[in-house]
């Protein structure tokens, strides 16, 4: 659980950001909180790296 902020207030966040931008994603990794970087840094680096590809490959 992320001590710093609400799950709601993120997803509200995202929503906003997604009407304006049709590739943003949001993803949720299990067992990390307000710092998943350091908690779950595979998984963090996968889904960076995943995001990035699928945007470099949409040009």
């Amino acid at each position: 659980m992320d001590g710093f902020s609400k799950f709601s207030r993120g997803q509200l966040l995202f929503e906003l950001i997604a009407d304006a931008n049709a590739k943003s994603e949001m993803h949720i990794i299990n067992r990390a909180g307000h710092f998943c970087y350091r908690e779950q840094p595979e998984t963090f680096n996968q889904v960076i790296k995943g995001f990035v590809e699928k945007c470099a490959g949409s040009k």
